[in-house]
């Protein structure tokens, strides 16, 4: 992969932050709905995706790490800023995105590997 792509992780983070951070992003998927906690596993799953993907050379544990401590600096932030309780279900659904992200490349890469034979 060219470096020239790296723009679309660092783009889609950038973006991932910032909406995150917005005072009224609650109001247009609140805390309480059943889309909440899917939203957060598909956010932080395509994050991990995108690492994977397009950074060079990743390591398995460095994606991990890096997309487990994005989330969790996004999650104590919205905590700082708006005086609100730490959400440890949210943690845990970004979690479980990064953890079926790491399923799903390893998945692919076993079955195209597979074909090769």
């Amino acid at each position: 992969m060219s470096q020239r792509r790296n723009w679309i992780p660092i783009t889609w983070t950038i973006c991932l932050i910032i909406v995150s951070l917005q005072p009224l992003r609650s109001d247009a998927i609140g805390r309480h709905s059943l889309a909440h906690l899917p939203l957060h596993t598909v956010l932080y799953g395509v994050t991990a995706l995108l690492l994977l993907r397009w950074i060079p050379q990743p390591t398995l544990f460095g994606i991990v790490r890096s997309t487990f401590l994005l989330a969790t600096g996004i999650e104590l932030t919205q905590h700082l800023l708006y005086k609100g309780s730490f959400e440890w279900m949210d943690l845990l659904a970004d979690a479980v995105g990064v953890a079926l992200a790491i399923l799903w490349q390893a998945y692919n890469r076993r079955a195209s590997f597979g074909d090769r034979l």
